[in-house]
């Protein structure tokens, strides 16, 4: 008889793990973030925040979790395989969606909004989504969880959510 996944496996204890510091760290940047009631592919919204005070602007997160982060990086960039129907399903959002991916080993991660990653992939390989293979995104090195990175990021969220508010 064959034995039952585990259902607090080791991927899912990782991910855990990674999302938990990945909250922390928004967190501590000032941010906001809050569980969506459901998980429908989506593990954060975060509530942008400038200087202890709200900014009205709010994005989501998905967090992949890996113990492997200096392996992945070529260049300078972080290669990440995903499902094509997660991409599709995010590319839909009218809010931006940010992928971060985080080394919960080393506690530190990148970042790339969905929408730019999109564009990368239509660009390389214009037919990825009927491809039926795992589209790769690669994410620059240089977003990185600093301060820096994510003041980059708080500026990338602002360009993205212009159109929704002029």
């Amino acid at each position: 008889m064959p034995s039952k996944p585990k259902r607090f496996s080791k991927n899912t204890q990782q991910g855990h793990v990674g999302e938990t510091q990945v909250l922390e760290r928004f967190t501590k940047f000032g941010w906001l973030v809050a569980k969506p009631t459901l998980d429908l592919g989506e593990d954060f919204v975060v509530h942008v925040w400038n200087n202890g005070r709200a900014t009205g602007i709010d994005f989501y997160v998905q967090v992949k979790s890996i113990s492997n982060l200096h392996t992945r990086i070529k260049g300078q960039r972080l290669s990440y395989a995903l499902e094509t129907k997660d991409l599709v399903h995010w590319e839909r959002f009218g809010l931006p969606v940010v992928l971060v991916i985080w080394d919960v080993e080393v506690r530190e991660g990148c970042w790339i909004l969905v929408e730019k990653a999109v564009a990368q992939l239509d660009e390389r390989q214009p037919n990825w989504r009927s491809d039926h293979k795992r589209p790769t995104v690669r994410i620059p090195t240089t977003n990185t969880f600093s301060d820096a990175g994510l003041e980059r990021l708080r500026q990338e969220i602002g360009v993205s959510v212009m159109p929704l508010i002029m």
